[in-house]
Formats: C-alpha cells, sequence, structure tokens
C-alpha cells in the first residue's frame, strides 16, 4: 500500500479548513485582549482600594472610619444640626424665676426644648432655676456662678419671669402668702435684687452679647404707665436688647406658653431676631395671638439717619371688617350705639394710591372718612404673612369726624367739585401758555439792544451833518 502523501504531492488544504484555523486565531487574539483588559481594571480597583485603605489609615481620618459608628453618626447629626437646622449653639446664660411653683409650666416646657436643643454642647448653656419667696438671691451661689460664667465666656443672658403683677401699680409679685398679702415690688429692683447689683450693673457694659428678658405676667405689667415707662428705660439705657411682655390683665398659661416657648427657642438656639421669634411661634395661632396683645420692647434704626431709637410694638393681626391693619374699632359717638361694640365694622377701597378704609356703624350709619394705613403701621417682617402687622403700644389715637351718610355724600361732592375747578385751572394754565408761546413765535424778532443804539446814534450823526 502506498503512502497517501509524498514530497512530489504536498497535501493541500480545503476552504472550510482555512476558515476554521482563522477563526481559532481571531478568539485566541480576543481572549487575550479580554484577560488583559480584566487585569488592567483589577489593577485599578486594587489600586483604588490600597489608596482608600491609606487614607483611612491617616491619623486625621481615624476618628472617622465606618467601624467607629457612634462617632461618625454623631458627627453627621451635629453636621446637620449646624448647617441644615442653623443652630447656632452659643454660649448663654438662662435664669428662671417663678412664684413659688416648682412646676411652672414654662420653665418645664422651656428646660425641655432648650436643653434638648443644646443636648451635644450643655457645656454652652448654664441653667439655673431661683424662686420668688425671698426677698433676694444676691448671694446664692447660682447667682454668682451665673456671673463668673458671663465674665469668662461672655455669654448672652436670658431671663424668664414667671409671676402676677398688681393690679393698680404692675409691680411684680416675688413672695408672701396668701392668707398674709403677697410682697411686690418694681420690676427694676427686683432685678438688681435677684440678679445681684454687680451682675445687673455691669449688663450695659456687656457689648457683644444679646440680654433678652421674657415675661409670663398675669396683670397690668405694661398697661400701667409707670411700670412701662421702667421696662422701656432698661432697654434705653442698655440694660437689656429686648424686653417681651403680655398686655391683658389675665393670662392664662395655657393658651400662650406652648407659643412662648417656641419664641425663646427661636431666639436663644437658632438667634432669631425678636420680632421674627415672635412672629413665626404666635402668627399661626390665632387664639394665642388674640388672648392677649404681645408687646416687645427694642431697639430700632431709622433708615433716614441710622440713628437708634427705643419702641415699645405689639403683634397684631389684621381683619378685613373688624380690624383693618389691626386697629380697633372705634367707638360710634351715637349714644344710642355706644353700649354696643361689634355694631361699628370697616369698609376698603383700592384705590391708585393704595387701599383705603373708614369705619362705619351699621346701626346709626354714621361714617367717618377715608383713611389709607397709618405710617405707624408696620408690616411683618416675614414678607409672606399677610395680614400680621405691628403696632406702636399703647396704640395711638386716631383723629377722626363721624358724619352721617349725607353729610358723607356732600363732603364727597364738594371734593368733587374742588377737584373739577383745579383740573380746569391746570387746563386753563396750560392753554394760555401754549398761546404766549405760539404768539412769541409768530412774533418777528427784534435786534439786540445794542444794535438798536448803535442805529440810533448813526441816524443822528446824519441829522447833524
Amino acid at each position: 500500500m502506498s503512502s497517501q502523501f509524498s514530497l512530489d504531492n504536498p497535501p493541500t488544504l480545503q476552504s472550510n479548513e482555512i476558515d476554521l484555523s482563522a477563526a481559532a486565531v481571531a478568539q485566541e487574539d480576543d481572549d487575550k485582549l479580554l484577560v488583559d483588559n480584566e487585569d488592567r481594571e483589577i489593577g485599578l480597583i486594587e489600586q483604588r482600594i490600597k489608596s482608600y485603605l491609606e487614607y483611612l489609615h491617616k491619623p486625621t481620618i481615624a476618628k472617622s472610619k465606618m467601624s467607629n459608628k457612634a462617632h461618625l453618626y454623631e458627627i453627621l447629626r451635629s453636621e446637620y444640626e449646624r448647617y441644615v437646622l442653623g443652630k447656632s449653639l452659643k454660649l448663654t446664660v438662662i435664669l428662671t424665676y417663678t412664684q413659688g411653683i416648682r412646676g411652672s409650666i414654662l420653665r418645664l416646657l422651656a428646660n425641655v426644648v432648650i436643653a434638648e436643643e443644646y443636648r451635644h454642647k450643655l457645656s454652652y448653656l448654664f441653667w439655673k432655676d431661683f424662686i420668688l419667696m425671698t426677698k433676694s438671691h444676691q448671694a446664692d451661689n447660682g447667682t454668682v456662678e451665673a456671673r463668673q460664667f458671663m465674665k469668662d465666656h461672655q455669654a448672652d443672658i436670658y431671663i424668664l419671669w414667671d409671676s402676677h403683677a398688681e393690679t393698680s401699680t404692675g409691680n411684680l409679685i416675688y413672695g408672701g402668702l396668701a392668707s398674709k398679702g403677697y410682697e411686690s415690688g418694681n420690676v427694676v429692683d427686683l432685678l438688681e435684687a435677684y440678679l445681684s447689683p454687680i451682675l445687673f450693673n455691669s449688663l450695659p457694659t456687656i457689648r457683644q452679647a444679646r440680654k433678652g428678658m421674657f415675661f409670663l405676667t398675669c396683670g397690668p405689667l405694661m398697661s400701667v404707665a409707670n411700670s412701662r415707662r421702667r421696662i422701656e428705660a432698661l432697654v434705653a439705657k442698655d440694660y437689656f436688647t429686648f424686653i417681651m411682655a403680655f398686655c391683658r390683665g389675665s393670662i392664662v398659661p395655657n393658651n400662650v406658653a406652648l407659643n412662648l416657648t417656641k419664641a425663646i427657642s427661636l431666639t436663644v438656639t437658632y438667634n432669631y431676631s425678636i420680632l421674627t421669634a415672635i412672629e413665626v411661634a404666635f402668627s399661626a395661632d390665632i387664639q394665642a395671638l388674640s388672648h392677649s396683645p404681645i408687646s416687645v420692647t427694642t431697639m430700632f434704626t431709622d433708615s433716614a439717619t441710622g440713628g437708634q431709637f427705643m419702641k415699645t410694638m405689639s403683634l397684631v393681626q389684621s381683619d378685613h371688617y373688624w380690624c383693618p391693619f389691626g386697629l380697633i374699632a372705634p367707638t360710634c359717638p351715637s349714644l344710642a350705639c355706644q353700649s354696643i361694640q361689634l355694631h361699628v365694622q370697616s369698609k376698603m377701597k383700592k384705590t391708585k394710591q393704595g387701599f383705603l378704609f373708614q369705619w362705619h356703624c351699621d346701626l346709626c350709619g354714621l361714617s367717618t372718612d377715608w383713611f389709607p394705613r397709618p405710617d405707624w403701621i408696620a408690616p411683618a417682617t416675614i414678607h409672606s404673612l399677610q395680614h400680621i402687622y405691628w403696632v406702636p403700644y399703647p396704640q395711638p389715637v386716631m383723629v377722626m369726624t363721624w358724619m352721617t351718610g349725607e353729610q358723607q355724600a356732600e363732603k364727597n361732592h364738594e371734593r368733587q367739585r374742588l377737584e373739577s375747578q383745579k383740573r380746569k385751572a391746570n387746563c386753563m394754565q396750560s392753554n394760555s401758555k401754549a398761546k404766549r408761546n405760539k404768539v412769541e413765535e409768530s412774533t418777528p424778532s427784534l435786534p439786540p439792544d445794542s444794535l438798536i443804539d448803535d442805529l440810533f446814534i448813526d441816524l443822528m450823526t446824519e441829522s447833524e451833518d
């Protein structure tokens, strides 16, 4: 049997065999390229992991490793509170004074809210409670410690005072028994006694810190003129940055304590201005806002001169019919209507100059003239609060003239007649001015006086010749 292949007759490959061999070579090249890419990617990943581990083992980053979850949680929470919630967490001294009631609603609520806000920085907060049963706390260790804390840290100071006020004088009640009668004193003397004269007299020298006073008093603390002047003098002489108080003889703590606590928290923790804090805390609660006028005595800046002046303002809510811009409805001058309060309503109309309002009596038909919003009424600092205003306390008296419907119509007719005469006079003046301009344009212009004099001299010369 002869061999199938020989040197003279070499073997030949068929076309399909050539295709298979080429495909195998291409497959090997693809596999090699894939392996190289995978090795390269794995190398990059390993390099990233290595650099990340080196980053985690740095001394400055070691405290924030994922293994230390508790510490990482504290970091995240503190950063969230600082940048998202806007907490300032400044060094703060808070002193609360209550009339012998250890379970004071205001003190407990404020303690819970503010201490919860300061839970990570309790060393920033100095809190001390006092009971208004003795005449003075100037030798108390708590007062001495508060004074030392403020001296060392230049901390803000806020005082919460929860007691009654005498009906006739507005003086604050600080001690005594119901059977023997309570003792009382004016606000300046009591603050000096309870804060100690050293701390009280040093308050005007503290310039960089905020000094606030919150009163939850049942009684005419702000209604009596002498008592109000003493409080305003504390702000004018820079003992306090602001003083907040209620202005009604009877205050129910349950109706205002939650809102007052909110205002205190916004002021102490989030560094809100006192006006904005009061607006946020009370504007959404109609019952709390209508329960009692809220007065704030603080310093304001004159936009024209830039000077500082002290003013007491009250937050009010506007109602279209009963109290536009927060103004209290006046009493109708008619003797038959003075016994009823709710018959005087407001009417409003929109003009080119803005909104005008007038008071109208539904019983006798008497009406006042149309008034714009007085200049001494300021809108809320939060622009979204459309029906909240700040008015001076006590509210200025508006001088109004009441008229019947016939008198009002006659006055309107007279005003329209005067306006018509004024328009006619202006029209005639403009027409006469136009005619005068037209005459001046049609009249030929004369030569100047110098040329006339020269011409006269020439004529005289010719006549002499």
